[in-house]
């Protein structure tokens, strides 16, 4: 069964890549999951995935389709639009956001107690790194308002770059946008924060051609080679976090770090693993509390809790054990508004980016596509509503944009 709804899944990617550029939205959200199960099926050879699985993924692309479908109806009024790009302010806005991102990374040093002059030797870095690690495992880091401050600029860096690099066309200020989230990773074994920065560039290009251009981005070799250059440096950077966690390079170190990198990609199993043994006939639905965290933690609703499901699943495959407690935004979405609701959600987002998709205001696509979207992509961890950091840079965003771009539409 499980093959039959694999090449259905294969066939769903294949119909909806010919029409890409129709429905975006739904071909990114396919290929996201496509992707994220052929690699389990691939990786976990010896784990048998249930059909429910499938079933709940696929039905989820139909809704999500059918979103995007219902948004299209509407077309904006035939218009010129005149956008002017102000350079100067892209730049001074630019260096005022990398300024206070490269803040974050000192100040969650100093807070703990760590000089800046330790990370200039090797030796001294990887004791840094160790220490944080430590710390914050055992829950005695020390964070500040400051700091969390800074911290909503560090995702809102890497977003602003890539979102309006079709009118700076200079590739140095993407660049310049991942420093903050790599100096977080080799001070402070925090590998989330370079994770969030590298995807937020990959669906801010996507964003701005879709927003540009009307389509999406065409992969030329040159863009895969480079894409794969970064993506064997960014490895580089896991296996030395892991590394620098453990405190030494040895061969027995880079094995424990290569089994933990590949514990990244056990949120399939462990999905899985919880619709087999969820009780949805005694479920409780909480409506919003898990998926939008972020806004239900600030105004007291409840306490959300690190890492927000404290349950590991932990599992053997080809003689290694895995353990996470990344269960993916699904299960957020599940406990929120059950099976069918789930669903409805996915219809509602993918309508209101093909709503906004054919709207005039190209400061509201750029920040609301650009959400959207990355929802996807950090949706095999979690919502991105679960952070506030995450809210609150979406609103920087929208006013950093706002300035820079002026616009004028005329109807024609």
């Amino acid at each position: 069964m499980n093959l039959l709804l694999f090449l259905c899944f294969v066939f769903i990617v294949f119909f909806l890549y010919r029409y890409k550029n129709n429905f975006p939205y739904t071909y990114i959200f396919s290929l996201f999951w496509f992707i994220n199960l052929s690699i389990s099926e691939l990786f976990f050879a010896e784990y048998m995935f249930s059909t429910f699985l499938y079933v709940l993924i696929i039905f989820s692309i139909f809704f999500t389709f059918a979103g995007e479908l219902l948004g299209s109806k509407r077309k904006s009024e035939k218009n010129t639009k005149k956008i002017n790009y102000n350079s100067v302010r892209f730049k001074y806005i630019f260096w005022l956001i990398f300024f206070i991102a490269m803040c974050y990374p000192a100040i969650n040093l100093i807070n703990n107690g760590i000089s800046i002059g330790r990370l200039f030797s090797l030796e001294q870095l990887l004791t840094v790194n160790n220490e944080m690690a430590v710390a914050r495992y055992s829950g005695e880091t020390e964070s500040s308002l400051i700091g969390q401050f800074c911290l909503i600029f560090v995702y809102c860096l890497p977003f602003y770059s890539s979102l309006l690099v079709g009118f700076h066309n200079k590739k140095k200020y993407i660049y310049l946008s991942l420093l903050p989230g790599l100096l977080v990773t080799l001070t402070q074994n925090t590998k989330l924060v370079l994770i969030s920065s590298l995807l937020a560039i990959i669906v801010g290009i996507i964003v701005q051609n879709i927003v540009i251009n009307n389509k999406l981005i065409r992969m030329k070799f040159k863009t895969i080679f480079y894409t794969s250059i970064g993506f064997i440096i960014f490895y580089g950077l896991m296996v030395f976090s892991f590394v620098a966690r453990i405190g030494k390079f040895d061969a027995n170190s880079f094995g424990v770090a290569n089994s933990k990198i590949a514990s990244y990609v056990a949120h399939m199993p462990a999905l899985d693993h919880w619709l087999r043994t969820f009780d949805f006939s005694s479920m409780i639905k909480s409506y919003g509390v898990k998926t939008f965290f972020g806004i239900t933690n600030t105004l007291g609703i409840v306490e959300r809790k690190s890492g927000v499901f404290t349950e590991f699943f932990v599992f053997k495959d080809s003689g290694q054990d895995f353990q996470t407690n990344i269960y993916t935004v699904f299960r957020f979405l599940i406990e929120d508004f059950g099976f069918i609701g789930t669903m409805f959600f996915f219809l509602i987002i993918a309508f209101i980016f093909s709503l906004l998709r054919y709207t005039n205001n190209i400061v509201i696509k750029f920040t609301v596509l650009s959400m959207l979207v990355f929802f996807i992509f950090n949706s095999y961890a979690t919502s991105i509503w679960a952070y506030f950091s995450y809210i609150v840079a979406y609103i920087i965003l929208y006013l950093a944009i706002k300035f820079v771009l002026n616009f004028k539409i005329k109807k024609l």
